[in-house]
Order: C-alpha cells, then structure tokens, then sequence
C-alpha cells in the first residue's frame, strides 16, 4: 500500500511541478502550509521536507489535509492533486477549537474566544537580558479571562464597521494600530456586548504569556523553540508570509495563542521608568503614572517582524500612545462575564 501511494505522489509530482511551471498558482486557505495565503510551490517542498527530514511545518492543522491527525502521503497526494487538478479530496479542515472551559462571544456574527486563567502567584520580569525587562519582583494576581487570539481583523470590522484604518484583512491580527484606537474598539465592543473589556494589565499579559499556573518555564509562550509557537522574522520572512492568520502556530500551556511574535500587543499600563517601579510583593498590579498623559505604553510580545529576544515572555517595550504600531487581545474580569 506505502509503495502504491509513493507511486502515485512521484508520478503526481512531476505533473505538479510543470502545471506550476506554467503559474497554476492559487490564492487559498487550504493547503496553505506556510500560511502565507498562496497555496503553491513552497507549500509543496515544506510538505516534502516534512516527509523526508522530519521538519515541522508552520501551518500544522492547514498541512493535515485529510484532517487523520498526521502528516503524511496521503496529506502530499491531496496537495498535489489540488494544485494539478484543482479539486481536494478531503472536506475542508477547520481551524483548532478553543479550551473546552472558553467563553465564546459573537458580534455581528464573529465569533471570538476568551480563556479563563486562574489567579497564581508569579516571578514577573527578568534581568538576565536587558535591565528594562527587570527586576524580577513576586505578584498574585486574581482569576481573570484573556483572548484566545488577538483581535482579528474581522472581529475589529464586525464591531467598527470599518478596516481601512488598519493594514491587515479576515483572519490576520488587527495590526497597525494606536493604543487610542484599541480603546476606541473596546468602548464599542462594550456597548454591543454589555461585557467590561478591557487590555490586560502588563502582569495579566505576562502571566498568561508564560502559561499560569500550568507554565513549564518556557522563556517563549509555550516552547523554547520559537518556531513552534510564534511566527518572527526567523521564519516568517523565510516562507514570505507578510503577516501570519492567527492559530498556525501551536498554543501554549493555557491553549493562548501568538503570544510570541505575530503582532504587538498593547497592555493597560503605562511604561514607568523604563524598569519595574515596584519591587516587594504586588498584588493586580496595574501602573499608570503617566494616565493623565498617556505618554507611553507598554507592548509585549513582539511581531513576525522581530528578532527571537523580543518575542521573549518577559520582554518589555513601549510606544506613545497614539502611535500606530501594533495589535491587542482583549481581557475581563470574570464578574464582567454576563451577556
């Protein structure tokens, strides 16, 4: 049988690569294993690469064609047979459910996730990189919910009826942004849902970056190994993705996803000092110093466009807050969950 379908993936292949060839080329989801939105030639090596040397590929839930739960001929013979006969042979596969436990909101028919995250205590911060990102100080926060993902672009559209402002599209984190402008969101989004969303606090983000109380010390959100949870300039760049759809990635202890690379995210707090102010014990903290201002704010998690170090749990950055810079995800306070 494994010499029956090696048959025919070699026979299809070279058929495959003269229709290529000729720019048989198609702008698809499915089968798009680099997630870059073209379903094309580099889908096909990354799948090859994966066969013959054990590689992971970027998209792994858009890779398993025939949705089996592996990665193998049968997923290379469908992409094969797509890109020469325009037809799959398989149903459409569907993008990764959220945690059983999530709250599930609709807006004008997008739907979203929040992931409940249990109050712990934590070592915030760290000083063996650059002194911005320290000291390290104890915090406890309280059980709150944060966004399975960012906030995407058709979210962002579903509630302010308007994407121009943005430059990113369906399911791409809403990019591009101001830290006024995600408040802008939020005050929207609240009024449509009767929630109380907010940012999450530089401490909220952290926290849940580094997967609460289930982390296993990963100094990125969910692995050491940046290319399993985040798309950065170290593979982003290499399959030309421009600016990755959410959840190609895998999630982290808490099922969050692109808490490492992807896009920016803002935070509630202002940047105070540039290192941490406080340095005893805290509990929900949320520094705003400079709120009457609004001078700067902070910024986690890096983007597809950034160095490994940036991407890093514990890395803090800041921007003014009305520079266009980045993305957010949205968090609640669980005594804000009734629709």
């Amino acid at each position: 049988m494994k010499h029956h379908y090696l048959l025919r993936t070699v026979v299809a292949l070279f058929t495959a690569l003269a229709a290529l060839q000729a720019g048989a080329v198609t702008e698809v989801v499915r089968g798009d294993v680099n997630a870059n939105g073209i379903c094309g030639m580099d889908d096909l090596t990354t799948m090859i690469n994966h066969l013959v040397y054990n590689t992971t590929p970027p998209a792994l839930w858009l890779a398993d064609i025939d949705g089996d739960g592996a990665l193998d001929l049968d997923d290379l013979t469908a992409l094969i047979n797509y890109l020469v006969f325009g037809e799959w042979l398989w149903p459409e596969p569907v993008m990764p459910p959220p945690p059983d436990d999530a709250q599930v909101f609709t807006v004008n028919g997008v739907s979203f996730a929040m992931v409940h995250v249990e109050g712990g205590t934590f070592m915030q911060g760290d000083t063996s990189y650059y002194h911005d990102d320290g000291p390290v100080h104890q915090v406890t926060l309280s059980s709150y919910w944060i966004g399975e993902t960012e906030v995407t672009t058709e979210l962002w559209y579903a509630v302010m009826g308007d994407s121009s402002v943005i430059e990113s599209s369906g399911l791409q984190p809403a990019q591009n942004l101001s830290w006024d402008q995600s408040q802008e969101f939020i005050t929207r989004l609240n009024e449509l849902t009767g929630v109380t969303f907010h940012l999450p606090s530089e401490a909220q983000w952290e926290f849940a970056a580094r997967g609460g109380n289930y982390s296993h010390g990963y100094r990125y959100s969910g692995s050491d190994n940046l290319d399993q949870v985040g798309w950065y300039s170290g593979n982003s760049l290499n399959h030309g993705v421009i600016l990755p759809i959410v959840k190609t990635r895998m999630p982290n202890e808490l099922g969050l996803y692109d808490m490492s690379g992807g896009a920016w995210e803002f935070c509630e707090d202002d940047w105070s000092y540039g290192q941490y102010c406080f340095h005893e014990p805290v509990t929900d903290p949320l520094w705003r110093y400079w709120h009457l201002n609004r001078a700067m704010i902070v910024v986690r998690g890096g983007s597809y466009n950034d160095r490994e170090y940036f991407c890093m749990v514990f890395h803090r950055y800041a921007v003014d807050h009305d520079k266009k810079w980045g993305g957010f995800r949205l968090a609640i306070w669980p005594d804000s969950m009734t629709q």
